[in-house]
């Protein structure tokens, strides 16, 4: 970051902005594909065991 000029940080701020608007929809597709139980490949059980393996 401490090599960035301002060149670079307008460029930044300008795809962010547009991230940033495309934000809600990107929620809001996100919780649908919970509601159908669809979680990028792992059941809510697979998913909240996985970590406690990890732990061990």
């Amino acid at each position: 970051m401490a090599d960035c000029t301002q060149a670079d940080w307008v460029l930044i701020g300008a795809q962010f902005a547009e991230f940033a608007l495309k934000l809600p929809n990107r929620v809001l597709a996100h919780l649908r594909l919970g509601a159908l139980g669809l979680r990028g490949g792992f059941s809510s059980r697979e998913h909240g065991i996985e970590p406690l393996a990890d732990a061990e």
